[in-house]
């Protein structure tokens, strides 16, 4: 067992279930249920077995398979592995450090019958209606992979939807579990989610829209990436002619800080809200970041960040090796700290 830091990150469960068109109240399963049913499901499964979708070409979404999912006390802890793209058995990685146009790829060879991947976390709170995203060592949470993953398995895997095995072998949807003489019956399942948003800062920037008077932006501008390289340097040349941009500046970015009067109405206001909480949502990054000043309130700046339900907290975990966590260790510390940890969606 270490301390090892993880970043947890809350989301609000908005419908999980098998749900007729139109409505907005499960007609059968919840968040206990399915997450129970997934349990017995995969018990004494291989991993290769737990597929719940298949991604289409042109999808951005990543194929994923259940590693474990755990049980405590009322709390459960899902694990996907989140597989990742290959060629030809190998993982492709490119040297950051050679040209635009003519860079440099190094096919990385895996071990054959293997399945390239990182592990994602997801502790989910029944009672609070809450999950958590829970991260440690990628940038990623995997939050959409998981939605599809759990909305994929209620239909359909879980317990609800009955089948027939065919002659040819192959399964046919016969109805639904305690309601198979309803041949008009039509569900279809849902499950989605939206980040935990708490009250305060947002609401307050929305509620005074016409009464802001600058914007703070707080952006990390990544010195190998052109774009922002130029605009480093378009910054710099406002500020002080004749300076150049190093090629010795770090590569893992600059942390930038800039104010700017603005005039939003409502509308726009809560657009670039609602584009904030979309590129931030899966990400662990502190220094992204928008603060408004409102007049009449002299030195208070309101963060967006202020919002969201995110924070670090060490725990006590072990690991099975240098990608995976316990799932054991890690439910049991995060059950064993709830009381301090959820203070974050109180």
């Amino acid at each position: 067992m270490a301390l090892e830091k993880a970043t947890l990150t809350f989301y609000k469960v908005d419908s999980c279930g098998l749900y007729k068109w139109g409505d907005h109240t499960p007609f059968l399963g919840d968040t206990v249920d399915i997450l129970d049913d997934l349990l017995s499901w995969s018990s004494g499964k291989g991993v290769a077995q737990t597929a719940t979708y298949q991604v289409p070409k042109g999808n951005d979404l990543l194929p994923s398979l259940l590693l474990d999912i755990k049980k405590a006390g009322n709390n459960y802890l899902l694990t996907l592995w989140n597989q990742t793209p290959t060629q030809q058995g190998s993982v492709p990685s490119v040297d950051p450090n050679s040209s635009v146009g003519s860079a440099s790829v190094t096919m990385n060879g895996t071990k054959k019958g293997t399945i390239p991947g990182f592990a994602t976390y997801f502790w989910f709170i029944p009672s609070e209606r809450v999950f958590a995203c829970v991260q440690f060592d990628h940038s990623t949470t995997g939050h959409k992979v998981m939605e599809k993953y759990v909305k994929s398995f209620i239909d359909p895997f879980s317990k609800h939807v009955v089948f027939n095995l065919k002659a040819d072998g192959t399964f046919e949807s016969k109805g639904y579990a305690g309601h198979l003489s309803d041949k008009h019956l039509n569900l279809h399942p849902k499950f989605s989610s939206s980040l935990f948003r708490k009250p305060g800062n947002t609401d307050h920037i929305l509620d005074n829209h016409a009464m802001i008077e600058q914007v703070v932006r707080k952006t990390n501008l990544e010195m190998k990436n052109t774009a922002d390289k130029q605009l480093l340097q378009r910054m710099m040349d406002a500020f002080r002619r004749g300076i150049n941009i190093s090629s010795k500046l770090p590569a893992s970015g600059i942390n930038v800080n800039y104010q700017m009067p603005i005039d939003l109405t409502r509308q726009e206001l809560e657009a670039l809200i609602k584009d904030w909480e979309k590129s931030n949502s899966n990400s662990k990054v502190q220094w992204d970041d928008y603060g408004f000043k409102i007049k009449g309130e002299m030195n208070k700046i309101y963060w967006l960040s202020g919002s969201i339900a995110r924070d670090g907290f060490d725990l006590d975990v072990s690991r099975q090796n240098a990608e995976v966590i316990d799932s054991n260790s890690l439910i049991q510390e995060l059950n064993k700290k709830s009381q301090y940890i959820l203070r974050l969606i109180k």
